[in-house]
């Protein structure tokens, strides 16, 4: 199969990423200059009420963004808008799907929502506008 015979309804096959330690996030918020101390304090965010401290919502999108051009039917990621909805926590793995929303063979584009889950509950979910790639 190639992209111009990708339709609505594809589903793109599953990948789960093993959960990022508190660590590697305060790694990530200081390269990202997020200096939001609820990812880098696990006792501020006990006292939020998470059990453990958040990943950022861009390091999500940058998993999602990874997901979706690692697919083999992916010229171009053109666009990702993601919408969080619950936190992702620290040392919990992340399980991320995809579906074509939208194929438009004449343009070779597609849209494909984008859905990240932790612990079988949606963290966040959004769309990638993309550029198919040709036979």
């Amino acid at each position: 199969m190639s992209g111009d015979q990708i339709e609505r309804g594809a589903v793109l096959g599953e990948t789960t990423i093993p959960g990022l330690s508190a660590a590697e996030i305060a790694d990530y918020s200081s390269v990202s200059g997020d200096d939001n101390p609820v990812h880098t304090d696990r006792q501020l965010a006990n006292d939020l009420g998470l059990e453990d401290v958040p990943v950022q919502g861009m390091l999500l999108m940058a998993l999602a963004n990874s997901y979706i051009e690692n697919w083999q039917y992916c010229e171009t990621l053109r666009k990702l808008s993601m919408r969080f909805v619950h936190p992702a926590l620290a040392n919990r793995s992340l399980r991320i799907a995809g579906k074509v929303m939208v194929s438009n063979r004449e343009e070779q584009t597609a849209i494909v929502r984008v859905m990240l889950f932790q612990e079988d509950k949606l963290v966040a979910m959004g769309d990638a506008n993309i550029t198919l790639a040709s036979a």
